[in-house]
């Protein structure tokens, strides 16, 4: 859980993604990232939730790190 400023949850899913060749060498590596709005089950019902667009995810990328920057944003109450 991280917490931004902006009003809109999201839910953002880091993958990664590993190519390995003769005698386990490392060829090539990628994090695969997919996010979406979230959407309580209630609400939603038996729907899915809808994948962000590219240019979304850019932004919404852009609004984590932001966030894993301010200290501010670094302290999640305990409920």
């Amino acid at each position: 859980m991280c917490r931004t400023d902006d009003p809109i949850p999201r839910v953002i899913i880091l993958g990664r993604l590993s190519l390995y060749g003769e005698r386990a060498a490392r060829l090539h590596d990628e994090v695969v990232t997919v996010a979406a709005e979230w959407l309580d089950p209630e609400a939603r019902g038996r729907g899915k939730l809808r994948p962000l667009t590219e240019g979304e995810k850019k932004d919404v990328m852009q609004i984590l790190e932001a966030s894993l920057a301010n200290r501010r944003l670094q302290e999640v109450p305990i409920r």
